[in-house]
C-alpha cells in the first residue's frame, strides 16, 4: 500500500483533485498517514471537491463567495472550511435523492382548510389560501400571523400565484394584485377603491411586519379564465380559446395568443388544466393536448397528444410496494427502476399538469392517471435538432398491491418541478425524482446503469426516484390541493386525521445541521405529535447507508407505528371520505 510520503506531492495533490468526495472519505480513513496529509492539504482537497461536484463555478472561487451563493441552502450553517461546506451541501443533495435523513415538522395553522400555499424562504414566510375563502400570511419561523384578507373578500378555494413580492389571485373574471408592502412603489394602475378600503381596514387593526402587502392593481380580462401563472414579471391568463399575457410591473397587457383551441393534429387542446411560462415559450395543458407557443409571436410550436404518450417506447416503472410504510418512521426511500417498453393497454389519459424546470429546458408534464411525460431538452424539441422519440420519456409509477387491495385507480394529483428535482402526489405515494444524480456526483454513472443497459439510451438515464414516507393513505393523498417545492423543502397540504403520529422530529446527521423540515400535525386532543429517536446518518463519511443507534427506542417506533396504521384503518372506516377531508394541515419537507 502506498502512502502519501512515498510519492510526489505533485503527483498527490494532481490526482485528489479528480477524486468525488465519497472516494476522499475511503482515502483519508485508509490510516494514520493520509488523514494528517488530508488535514495538511484540507483546503486545497475539498475547494477542488466543490469545484466538480459542481457547488461551485470554478477552482478560483473564495469560500465566502461560496456561503453567500449557497446562503439560502445553508442557513444557520457555521462553515469555516470547505470540507464543512462540501459535507452540508453535499448531505443536502443526498437527501433529496433518498441517500439521507429528512425531518418533520409542523406549522401551526389556525385553519386546517389550506387550499393553495406558497412560500417565500427569503423573507421568511408562507401564504395560503383557504377552501372557506381569505388569506392567511404567517412567519415561516414562528407560526405567528403577520397579515390577512377577510373570507368575506377572498372567494373560497381562491388559487394563488407569488413572486418576488408579487401575490395574486382570481376575482371573478379579475386578477387582484398586491404588493409586498418593503418593496412597494407608486403603482401605475387606477385606484382600485375596494382594495383600498380593505387594505386600510385591515392594516388598522394590524402592526407593519415583514408579511404586510399593498393594493398593486386589478386586471381585467376580456373573458373568463380557466388558468392562470405568474413567472415574474409575466401573468398569463388562459381562456377558452385566448391566452393573455401581461407585464404586471406596468399592468398592461403585452400579447394574446389567439385560436388556443384551433385542431391540430385532428385535435383540438380541450378542456385546460394548467399553464406554465418559460423564458420563450407559454405551454398550455389541455385534456386532449399539451401545445407550446411562442410567447411572443403567440405562433403555436409543438403540440403533444396525450395518446401519444401511451405509445412511446422508452421509459421507466417505478414499482412502488404499499408496505413501505411500515419500514421506517420518516424516511425517503429509493424506489426500484426497470426499463418501460411498449405498453399496449389504452389508458385513455387526459393532461392534468406541466411544468418547465428552472433550467428552462427540461418538461414534465403529469397525466391523470399520475403517469409522467418527461422531456429532456424543449429548445431541441421546437428547433427540430431532435425528435421527440430521442427527447421524451415516460415514468410509470406502479404498485399492484395498492389497485388490488382498495380497487381504486391510480390518479396523479399534484405535481412540482424546480431546480432538477420532480415532486409528484399520486393516490398511493409521495415521490421525489432526481433527473439527474451524476449531477452533483451523487452516484457513479456507470455503476447505475449496470442494473439495465437500456437505461443508458434513456434521455435522463441517471434519474433516481424515491418515495417520502409513510404518507400512503388513499383519502388524504387524494385530496391533497397543492404541492411546492424549493431548494431545501417539500411543502403540501395533508389531511389531520391521517398524519402519521410519532413522524415529528429532526433527522440529525453527525457533524453538519438538522435536515431540512417535514411538516407533519397535532393530534385530535390538541397535543404536540413528538417520538424521541436517534437515527444518524453520516452522508459525506457514507453517503450509501444509515446508522443507526438506539435500538430499544428503534423497537419501540417500529411497533408504534404499526399501530397507528390500524388507527387509520379503523378511522378510515368510521369516517366518510368528506369527512377525511374536511380538514387538513400543512405539510413542509425539507
Amino acid at each position: 500500500m502506498l502512502l502519501p510520503a512515498q510519492l510526489p506531492v505533485e503527483i498527490v495533490s494532481t490526482v485528489i483533485t479528480f477524486l468525488p468526495l465519497q472516494s476522499l472519505h475511503a482515502l483519508r480513513r485508509l490510516n494514520h498517514e493520509w488523514r494528517f496529509w488530508f488535514d495538511a492539504n484540507q483546503s486545497h482537497i475539498y475547494q477542488h471537491a466543490a469545484f466538480i461536484h459542481g457547488f461551485i463555478p470554478t477552482t478560483e472561487t473564495l469560500l465566502e463567495d461560496a456561503v453567500n451563493a449557497n446562503k439560502q441552502l445553508l442557513t444557520n450553517a457555521k462553515i469555516d472550511n470547505w470540507r464543512s461546506f462540501c459535507q452540508l451541501r453535499f448531505s443536502l443533495e443526498a437527501s433529496w435523492a433518498g441517500l439521507g435523513d429528512i425531518s418533520l415538522t409542523t406549522l401551526l395553522m389556525d385553519h386546517s382548510d389550506v387550499h393553495r400555499l406558497k412560500i417565500d424562504e427569503d423573507i421568511g414566510i408562507i401564504i395560503t389560501t383557504h377552501r372557506d375563502g381569505g388569506i392567511n400570511v404567517r412567519d415561516l419561523g414562528t407560526d405567528e400571523v403577520l397579515w390577512a384578507l377577510p373570507r368575506t373578500y377572498v372567494r373560497r378555494y381562491a388559487h394563488c400565484e407569488y413572486e418576488k413580492g408579487f401575490l395574486i389571485w382570481d376575482r371573478d373574471n379579475q386578477k387582484e394584485v398586491w404588493r409586498l408592502a418593503s418593496q412597494y412603489e407608486a403603482s401605475p394602475a387606477p385606484i382600485d377603491q375596494l382594495q383600498q378600503l380593505v387594505s386600510f381596514t385591515i392594516n388598522r387593526y394590524m402592526p407593519t411586519s415583514k408579511g404586510h402587502f399593498k393594493p398593486w392593481a386589478v386586471i381585467e380580462t376580456p373573458a373568463s379564465g380557466f388558468a392562470f401563472r405568474f413567472v415574474y414579471p409575466t401573468l398569463v391568463v388562459v381562456g377558452m380559446d385566448d391566452a393573455w399575457l401581461y407585464d404586471v410591473l406596468s399592468c398592461e397587457l403585452v400579447q394574446v395568443i389567439s385560436d388556443i383551441q384551433a385542431v391540430s393534429g385532428g385535435q383540438m387542446l380541450g378542456a385546460i388544466r394548467y399553464v406554465e411560462l418559460s423564458a420563450q415559450y407559454v405551454l398550455i395543458c389541455g385534456s386532449y393536448q399539451l401545445r407550446i407557443f411562442d410567447r411572443f409571436s403567440g405562433a403555436l410550436l409543438h403540440a403533444i397528444s396525450s395518446s401519444r404518450v401511451n405509445m412511446m417506447k422508452q421509459g421507466i416503472i417505478l414499482h412502488g410496494r404499499q408496505d413501505l410504510r411500515n419500514e421506517g418512521v420518516a424516511a425517503v426511500a429509493p424506489l426500484v427502476g426497470g426499463h418501460a417498453g411498449h405498453s399496449a393497454v389504452d389508458y385513455s389519459e387526459d393532461f392534468a399538469a406541466v411544468h418547465v424546470d428552472t433550467d428552462g429546458k427540461s418538461v414534465v408534464a403529469m397525466l391523470s392517471s399520475s403517469r409522467l411525460l418527461v422531456i429532456r431538452d424543449i429548445e431541441e424539441l421546437i428547433q427540430g435538432e431532435k425528435e421527440f422519440e430521442d427527447l421524451a420519456m415516460q415514468v410509470v409509477f406502479s404498485c399492484p398491491e395498492h389497485e388490488a387491495k382498495l380497487r381504486l385507480p391510480y390518479r396523479g394529483v399534484y405535481l412540482a418541478v424546480e431546480h432538477g428535482r420532480v415532486g409528484v402526489i399520486t393516490t398511493f405515494g409521495i415521490f421525489i425524482l432526481t433527473l439527474d444524480a451524476t449531477r452533483h456526483r451523487l452516484v457513479d454513472p456507470d455503476v447505475f446503469v449496470q442494473c439495465d443497459d437500456r437505461l443508458s439510451n434513456l434521455p435522463f438515464p441517471y434519474i433516481q426516484p424515491c418515495r417520502l414516507l409513510p404518507f400512503s393513505d388513499w383519502a388524504p393523498l387524494n385530496a391533497t390541493s397543492c404541492l411546492q417545492m424549493t431548494q431545501r423543502k417539500m411543502i403540501f397540504s395533508y389531511s389531520r386525521y391521517y398524519v402519521p403520529r410519532g413522524t415529528e422530529g429532526n433527522a440529525r446527521a453527525v457533524g453538519r445541521e438538522p435536515e431540512p423540515e417535514i411538516v407533519v400535525g397535532y393530534n385530535d386532543e390538541g397535543e404536540e405529535v413528538s417520538i424521541p429517536t436517534d437515527r444518524i446518518a453520516t452522508l459525506i463519511e457514507q453517503p450509501n447507508s444509515v446508522t443507526m443507534s438506539n435500538e430499544d427506542s428503534m423497537r419501540e417506533l417500529s411497533s408504534l407505528q404499526g399501530l397507528m396504521n390500524g388507527a387509520a384503518r379503523t378511522c378510515y372506516t368510521r369516517l366518510s371520505n368528506e369527512d377525511m377531508t374536511r380538514r387538513r394541515r400543512q405539510v413542509v419537507t425539507d
